[in-house]
Formats: structure tokens, C-alpha cells, sequence
């Protein structure tokens, strides 16, 4: 898809008022015209508008010759409960990191998903939310857990010696969390909190607005805010179902780089998931994005209107339906994108920021995903 497609039948999301009854300020009121008694203004031409200068961009510079790019090789070997285990290793410095994956997230369960990650740090079977805090900040390192739209993680970072530590308090995450519910109750009403703050900030109105509208009725990629109901909604019962049904090593894979050789990884991932369940890949929830077949480009502009009155800003995003990560043009895309947009040395900067001075900032993104993502102008 080119970018000519991409943007000549597109949405437009805007937030925007203008501040009522804003005081003039000083010099710019228009030059007052006196015209002598007697005598009549001369108003046959029409005004004209101020001719705009013709950006130039030169020619690219030729490519130069082909550099090697060596990536540390990546080992692999799967555990008999089907966790697919990958190992990299880098000795430039003593330490470890190792990422948890499973393959589940918001597109799932909206609320549900992102809640059972950060309820995962609030205590297991065997260890209390002090106890895991405690023993992870005793050697210097880092835990944590969060979902993103496709995928859930667990990540760690330690020094190698502790390495053991990390990955066992990591599976007791992943594998045994009771969910308090008074913890719960907190995390609710902080994203409640934090619901109103998101809903007063036009940037993230006008954004969430044109996923919603590029995307089909219904798609994970285009939902709006959640309301305070949804959120008080969600129980402990649902993140023990949601866990139960996507947390199982079969739908997952684990990433350990750093220092450490493949019999060391394996022998540790051994003994912290050696003995996870694996699930019945039948009971295992069909990829909600299956559903989509096919997504349709609005047939002229379109443009839909968020008003915010007191709002001082106007954002506006312009954009369409792209491609998704996994299609053969997504290099060339991003190379276009970075070339128009993607920080203040693109031309939509130079042009109307620095050129013409008509916006603060400007810039262009495109967002990758399973299904089709977007490709956006900002301002």
C-alpha cells in the first residue's frame, strides 16, 4: 500500500475550541485605514492569499557499501510441558535478563488482562507481596509483570549469580498468584484515577478517537476509554478464570539473555518451570482478531469532532488504515515514515513547523499489530 492510498481517503479526529473572549494583545489589532470625506473606498480586488514558498528536498545520498551486522546467535530448546526456551548470550557484563511471554492480552479480555499482570506482584501461594519485594531488592535486581494489546509479560533483571533467584520468584508469579482482593480494590480505584486524568487530555481524546473510528465496530484495536463501571466490574473470579485459561507454558515462550550459556539456562528454566501444566491447545481461546476478515478505507475525508470547551490546544490526527507488522513492505514503510515524519528532522517539521511556523510540532507515525495497523499524522 502506498502512502498516496493511505491518505487520500482518510479519517480525521480532532479535540479542539477556541479560548472565548481572549484579550488582544498588544500590536495585534489590524492597521486602521482613514478614508477622506468625500471619497470611496476602492474595493474591487479581491484579497489575496500570501503566496507560499515551494519547499525543495534534494535528492537522497547514494547508499553506501554494505556493512555486517553480527546478532549473537540465538539457541533454542523447548521444555516436555511445551515452553519454547530461547537463549542469547552476551558476556560483556555479569548480568541476566529473562523474559516471561504468554501469549495473551487487552485483545483478549480489555480490562481483565492488563489487571491479572499487575496483580501478579501482590503475592503467591508461598510468598507474600513483601517477601518477593524483599528478596528481589536484597540482590539489586528488578521484577516485573504487564500486558500490552497482544502479549503479557514477566521480566526480570539480575546479576548473573542471582539468576536462580529471578527465574524462581518469576514462575512463583506466573504460576501460583492469589490475587487479594483489597489489593484489587486499590488497583481499581487508581485506575479510576487515572481514567479521569487520561479523559481530560485532548492529545489522548483525539488519539483514541481515530482508532475508533478507522477500525471496524467491535475491533480490539479501536475501543474507547472504559467507564467506571466497567472497571468496578471486574472481580477476582475473572482474573483467576483469565489466568487459568491463557497463563499455561504451552502458550507462552521464555527469552534469558546476558551471561549465561545454554546448559545453565536450561538447567535453570528447568527447575522454575519444569513443573507448570501445560493446557489442552483445544481449550485454548481462538485469536480474536480471527473474526476480522477484512477492513474497509472510508470512500472521502472524514472528519469527526471532539468538543472540548476551554480546551487553549486544537490536536488533530489525519490518517488511515496501514499495513500490519508481519507484511512484506513494513521495512519500506517505516523508511518512508521516518523520511516524513518521525521526529522534528522530518519534512512535515521543517515544513510547517520551522518553515511556516503553523504548529508547534508535527510528526507522523505508523503502528504495527497482528491485523492492520495505522499510519497517522499528528498535531
Amino acid at each position: 500500500m502506498t502512502t498516496t492510498k493511505l491518505i487520500a481517503a482518510a479519517s480525521v479526529a480532532l479535540s479542539l475550541t477556541l479560548v472565548p473572549a481572549c484579550k488582544k494583545e498588544k500590536g495585534t489589532e489590524p492597521p486602521l485605514t482613514v478614508t477622506p470625506t468625500g471619497t470611496t473606498a476602492q474595493t474591487d480586488a479581491p484579497p489575496t492569499e500570501p503566496r507560499v514558498k515551494e519547499t525543495v528536498y534534494p535528492d537522497p545520498p547514494a547508499p553506501g557499501p554494505r556493512k555486517p551486522v553480527n546478532f549473537p546467535q540465538a539457541e533454542t530448546f523447548t521444555l516436555p510441558n511445551g515452553l519454547a526456551v530461547y537463549v542469547v548470550r552476551n558476556a560483556e557484563v555479569p548480568t541476566i535478563t529473562t523474559q516471561l511471554v504468554m501469549r495473551c492480552g487487552s485483545m483478549d479480555a480489555e480490562f481483565v488482562a492488563p489487571f491479572t499482570a499487575s496483580m501478579l506482584g501482590e503475592g503467591t501461594a508461598s510468598r507474600s507481596k513483601a517477601k518477593i519485594d524483599e528478596a528481589i531488592e536484597f540482590v539489586g535486581g528488578r521484577i516485573a509483570a504487564g500486558a500490552g494489546l497482544h502479549s503479557t509479560t514477566v521480566w526480570s533483571h539480575v546479576l548473573a549469580k542471582d539468576a536462580k533467584l529471578a527465574m524462581v520468584l518469576m514462575a512463583d508469579e506466573a504460576m501460583n498468584p492469589t490475587f487479594p482482593a483489597t489489593a484489587l480494590q486499590k488497583l481499581k480505584d487508581q485506575t479510576k484515577g487515572a481514567l479521569g486524568y487520561n479523559k481530560s487530555q485532548p492529545d489522548l481524546l483525539a488519539s483514541v478517537l481515530f482508532d475508533h473510528v478507522v477500525y471496524p465496530e467491535g475491533h480490539p484495536y479501536g475501543r474507547l476509554f472504559p467507564t467506571p463501571e466497567q472497571i468496578d466490574a471486574i472481580s477476582v473470579d475473572d482474573l483467576r478464570e483469565f489466568h487459568e485459561t491463557f497463563y499455561k507454558p504451552n502458550n507462552a515462550y521464555l527469552i534469558i539473555s546476558g551471561d549465561v550459556d545454554t546448559a545453565k539456562a536450561k538447567s535453570l528454566a528447568e527447575r522454575a518451570f519444569g513443573r507448570w501444566a501445560k493446557a489442552d491447545t483445544d481449550k485454548l481461546p481462538a485469536n480474536p482478531l480471527n473474526k476480522f476478515k477484512s477492513y474497509a478505507h472510508p470512500k472521502a475525508l472524514t472528519v469527526h469532532l471532539v468538543d472540548r470547551p476551554g480546551s487553549t490546544q486544537t490536536h488533530i490526527r489525519l490518517g488511515n488504515l496501514a499495513i500490519a507488522r508481519g507484511h512484506e513492505d513494513w521495512v519500506g514503510l517505516q523508511v518512508a515514515n521516518a523520511i516524513l515524519g518521525d521526529d522534528a528532522t522530518g519534512r512535515l517539521f521543517q515544513d510547517l513547523r520551522e518553515e511556516r511556523g503553523l504548529t508547534y510540532g508535527i510528526y507522523s507515525s505508523i503502528e504495527e499489530g497482528q491485523a492492520p495497523g495505522t499510519f497517522v499524522v499528528a498535531t
